[in-house]
């Protein structure tokens, strides 16, 4: 019996591809995932197709198609896991509670100012009844 030992990269034909454009434009629940990334990008290739893609080839097949997690984030299209989050908060030198605390569009002073007036309104409300 002779085994083919060749080193080439599984392929998908091009509906294939085209099928996972179209997954990966939709929300990966849909797909019973949690986010987009290539670990599941390469398990939703194994169960649908029955290809091997290691996790490294799927994440330049995202890249290829223009694929981006950070898009999708922002459009609400993913969640996040816990573990996206991390990632991103130790790329920008930030913990990850920083990334939900403020919107940094918003100066310091800014939120200062719109929580002591708040909670000056709330203490009057207090003090008047």
């Amino acid at each position: 019996m002779r085994t083919n030992r060749t080193r080439r990269k599984p392929r998908l034909t091009d509906s294939q591809l085209a099928e996972v454009n179209s997954a990966l434009k939709k929300a990966p629940s849909e797909s019973e995932y949690n986010v987009w990334d290539g670990p599941s990008l390469s398990d939703f290739i194994q169960k649908k197709f029955g290809v091997f893609l290691c996790v490294r080839r799927c994440q330049y097949m995202m890249h290829e198609i223009g694929f981006s997690l950070i898009g999708n984030i922002e459009a609400g299209r993913v969640k996040p896991s816990f573990d996206t989050i991390e990632r991103f908060a130790e790329a920008l030198g930030v913990h990850p509670a920083d990334l939900f605390l403020r919107d940094s569009s918003r100066s310091n002073a800014d939120i200062r100012s719109e929580l002591k007036s708040s909670i000056n309104s709330i203490i009057d409300k207090i003090i008047v009844n």
